[in-house]
């Protein structure tokens, strides 16, 4: 999972950036499958917070995590920060499910 946020009145720039440009970059790296955006939401709660913004959700599917790790981090170089994207607001966080999904 990604956290970040756009820099303010620069929003429609950032969304258009992710949806446009950045999501396919991710998708082109091997091993990352799917993305998801997200958007942090305000209630009584979770309020706002310095963690307001999107959360980008990317499924990799990889028998050597740290081999595909290295190849995004490859990747990466190639892939321009616009200035609308905040980067003081960027998290990453990696996520292993303990168990299997379950629904009601």
């Amino acid at each position: 999972m990604v956290y970040t946020r756009p820099i303010r009145s620069l929003e429609a720039d950032y969304h258009r950036w992710y949806d446009e440009t950045h999501l396919a970059e991710i998708l082109a790296v091997p091993g990352f499958v799917e993305a998801r955006r997200l958007e942090v939401m305000k209630t009584t709660l979770t309020p706002a917070d310095d963690r307001d913004g999107c959360v980008a959700e990317f499924i990799i599917e990889s028998d050597d995590i740290d081999a595909t790790l290295a190849e995004f981090d490859r990747a990466r170089a190639s892939m321009r920060t616009p200035p609308c994207l905040d980067p003081t607001s960027v998290l990453f966080q990696l996520l292993r499910p303990l168990d299997a999904a379950r629904t009601v």
